[in-house]
């Protein structure tokens, strides 16, 4: 969706079907080429995506962004809940990251702990690029659509064309490590072959976008608050089986699957109820 808009940004005639074709072939094409670790094409992505957000953070007036906003909204406390989790999600960089580490204390002697601040910092990272999206968008349009994209008619030409293409690169980069993960993940617990799990990657997103899930805050909240939070627990209950806990790190785990239990049913009553 994000990026059919990108490509109307850069070309105003085309039309939204004729775009989202054209932007549907062109990731296809780079996921169907996914394969292997390519570590320089993920920082690409992250790159590009900090550009993205410094630019339309420094193209807005941040400095006024909160005058007459309250801190905080009551009502509003857990609207967010399955978009930040689908935010501060960062499964595709577990493996490699561990992988990073794990080679570097077999060779050096150093602690395997090093991953988990690497998690953090990235986390952190993340969290605080959110933060700088949300006060340059607030900060230079007249008003906030769902969709970020919408919102921003009013920049001048150039400036929303430099935000397509760094977008729409963005975009293209990212679903390499997104698609290689999931495409591991299906070949190697469920048994697919190659271009049975590489058709199901291309072609399942297109088919949710045709049949109408078209509302982009809907869509990131079901992904993060349903299946990331789904995947989770999942994981959670892998652990909880087979490692050796103390009854402390059961109860932990217990109160952080609570937390995705309740982003799950609240996303599910929010969007869906």
């Amino acid at each position: 969706m994000l990026g059919t808009q990108f490509l109307q940004i850069l070309f105003p005639g085309l039309s939204p079907a004729f775009a989202l074709g054209i932007f549907w072939i062109l990731l296809a094409c780079i996921v169907w080429g996914s394969a292997g670790r390519i570590a320089w094409f993920e920082a690409l992505g992250i790159a590009l995506v900090s550009c993205a957000i410094l630019f339309i953070f420094f193209s807005g007036h941040p400095g006024v962004l909160f005058n007459g906003v309250p801190i905080a909204v009551p009502g509003n406390f857990f609207l967010p809940f399955g978009v930040i989790i689908f935010a501060l999600a960062g499964w595709t960089s577990v493996e490699p990251v561990y992988e990073l580490v794990y080679k570097k204390n077999a060779s050096s002697g150093t602690s395997i702990s090093g991953a988990f601040t690497l998690f953090a910092l990235g986390t952190a990272f993340a969290g605080l690029l959110y933060w700088l999206f949300a006060a340059g968008v607030i900060s230079s349009v007249p008003h906030v659509a769902t969709d970020t994209i919408s919102g921003i008619a009013g920049w001048p030409v150039w400036r929303k064309d430099i935000l397509a293409v760094v977008g729409f690169l963005s975009i293209a980069v990212v679903s390499v490590p997104i698609a290689r993960e999931i495409r591991g993940a299906i070949e190697k617990d469920l048994g697919w072959n190659s271009y049975l799990s590489r058709s199901a990657i291309i072609f399942l997103p297109l088919i949710a976008v045709l049949v109408g899930f078209k509302d982009f805050l809907v869509i990131v909240g079901l992904a993060g608050g349903v299946f990331i939070s789904t995947q989770y627990l999942l994981i959670i209950s892998v652990g909880r089986r087979t490692l050796a806990l103390t009854s402390r790190e059961k109860f932990l785990l217990d109160l952080v699957a609570l937390v995705f239990v309740c982003a799950a049913v609240y996303e599910i009553w929010h969007f869906v109820v």
